[in-house]
């Protein structure tokens, strides 16, 4: 719906808004799971989600229109369906740059799946405590990616993409550090959750552009597109849970090594997308 209605600068600042609400549900949920926990039984949990379940689609159903022009749709046969995904996953720009997305994705799942591990087992944080530092998490990367949509006006958001995945890089690479050096434990976690923090916080600069770039030439079929992109990004990011699996779970810098993998795999996705179009500088801004 936001390649429907806009791309280049313009998709940026809607895509960084759609990540304030993306933001909000990792923020709330745990504050609400624990009044829900208050009134009744762990069930009444699902019963609550099954019934905003309904209301979202009826919301959906009710109130939320077509963005696509009605001249421009058409039915598609089944094999046409195949064809387009076809074309496009055999298209290595599309794909590169949703890989970016994927990865930035999987860098994200490598903290969420060890969370509850790093901060409640190792570190020994009690589960208010972990609850407003997972809070604290989402509010930053909320942030982060309200500042790419004020940023998407002044540069180019590949470059303030590719920054943001230079931070990434310089953060988890001084998680790794610290955590093997011995300088992160339950007495001293400060400055394994400050280098954490500011992953996500810079994380927010990643996803919303390079969904953005992905979809930006896929205008005429971005909802094939963006169904890609979406099967691309939770098959790639639903890794990092095997991942952290397979990683030392005593270890404290465990989180690190995988938020690591993951912005690797995000800069090894981008070098191959500015291999095959070395132009891209100059011709996504609008």
């Amino acid at each position: 719906m936001v390649r429907d209605v806009a791309t280049g600068t313009a998709g940026v600042k809607l895509m960084s808004q759609l990540m304030l609400i993306f933001g909000l549900g990792p923020l709330l949920a745990p504050s609400i799971g624990s009044f829900l926990l208050d009134l009744g039984e762990w069930r009444l949990i699902f019963w609550v989600g099954a019934g905003f379940g309904v209301l979202l689609f009826l919301g959906t159903w009710f109130l939320l229109p077509d963005t696509f022009p009605p001249e421009k749709r058409f039915a598609l046969p089944f094999t046409g369906v195949v064809a387009r995904y076809r074309d496009l996953i055999t298209e290595p720009l599309f794909c590169s740059a949703a890989m970016v997305a994927s990865f930035g994705t999987f860098t994200m799942f490598a903290y969420l799946s060890n969370a509850p591990a790093l901060f409640e087992g190792i570190l020994h944080f009690s589960p208010r405590l972990f609850a407003m530092f997972f809070g604290l998490n989402a509010v930053g990367f909320v942030i982060g990616s309200q500042i790419n949509a004020r940023l998407a006006h002044r540069f180019l958001f590949t470059r303030v993409m590719e920054y943001g995945m230079m931070a990434v890089l310089t953060f988890t690479v001084l998680g790794v550090l610290v955590c093997s050096l011995g300088l992160v434990g339950p007495q001293n976690p400060w400055p394994l959750c400050g280098l954490i923090f500011c992953t996500t916080t810079c994380l927010g600069f990643v996803g919303p552009n390079a969904g953005v770039l992905a979809l930006t030439h896929h205008g005429h079929q971005a909802g094939a597109a963006s169904a890609l992109i979406g099967t691309l990004n939770w098959t790639i990011a639903g890794g990092a849970g095997v991942l952290m699996a397979l990683l030392p779970s005593h270890w404290v810098g465990s989180t690190s090594v995988g938020m690591l993998i993951g912005i690797l795999g995000c800069w090894v996705s981008d070098l191959w997308r500015r291999r095959l179009d070395p132009d891209s500088y100059l011709s996504v801004r609008h």
